[in-house]
């Protein structure tokens, strides 16, 4: 576990990919990982655009000159090219973030769209096992390498109005823990290889104040902004103590 826990620590300061690191949830973490000053910093997402104003404002901020990497998290095609991308460049990929993902409007299964439901379901969990199913025979030849995918306090809760959104997150909570039993027979073998799922409860993004526009000021003012987000994921990859002390699925109080 000694070992584990050094591997755990060394790959924020190796290379770094974050899907979805557009806006939000990706964002903060990003900027987080950033500020560890990694050896090399990917950023992925669909919104080239935005992508390229935050690789730009995080080399100005952290002297960090990320690779930027437009990717549709639900695509096979994009989530290989990434990841040929990040090898091609850097030879190497110690820790993979994937936050990307879509939350739901409140609202009955009935009166969601059969579009939003197959959208939430292939973004939040089809994409998770995706990146997963790419990037582990890179870890694999590497014998070591750490995935996070975030998940969301609606993977342990229920919430009336979001019955495909709580699916989609308490899928991918399960899916770690089951890609985890699969490691768990590699690291018996010498392998350093480790998958976690982090799920917060509410935090302050513009996606969540859009889609919850009755939440009172007074409620996003408790919760923590997407780079204070970002420093509680690098705080647990961080900190020995916390590092896979209670398995690859965690939830964090946020608010």
């Amino acid at each position: 576990l000694a070992k584990a826990r050094s591997r755990i620590t060394w790959a924020l300061i190796g290379l770094a990919v974050v899907i979805g690191a557009s806006s939000g949830i990706g964002e903060g973490i990003a900027r987080a990982i950033a500020e560890q000053k990694p050896k090399g910093l990917v950023l992925a997402a669909r919104r080239e655009n935005l992508l390229g104003k935050l690789a730009s404002s995080i080399n100005d901020t952290y002297q960090v000159n990320p690779l930027v990497v437009r990717t549709d998290i639900t695509s096979p095609k994009d989530i290989k090219n990434l990841f040929e991308r990040t090898i091609n460049k850097y030879n190497r990929l110690d820790l993979l973030v994937n936050s990307a993902g879509v939350v739901q409007s409140e609202k009955s299964i009935d009166d969601t769209s059969v579009e939003e439901i197959i959208s939430i379901i292939q973004t939040n969990l089809t994409g998770t096992m995706l990146a997963a199913h790419y990037v582990m025979p890179i870890f694999k030849r590497q014998k070591y390498g750490v995935m996070v995918n975030i998940s969301s306090g609606a993977g342990k809760n229920a919430y009336a109005g979001e019955a495909p959104y709580c699916g989609s997150k308490a899928g991918v909570d399960h899916f770690v823990r089951a890609l985890d039993e699969d490691l768990k027979v590699l690291r018996k073998k010498g392998f350093e290889i480790y998958t976690f799922a982090i799920g917060p409860g509410f935090i302050d993004t513009q996606e969540a104040r859009r889609k919850f526009p009755n939440v009172g000021e007074d409620i996003w003012k408790k919760v923590p902004s997407v780079i204070e987000f970002g420093r509680l994921v690098t705080g647990y990859l961080l900190d020995p103590k916390k590092s896979y002390k209670n398995g690859p699925v965690v939830h964090i109080d946020t608010w």
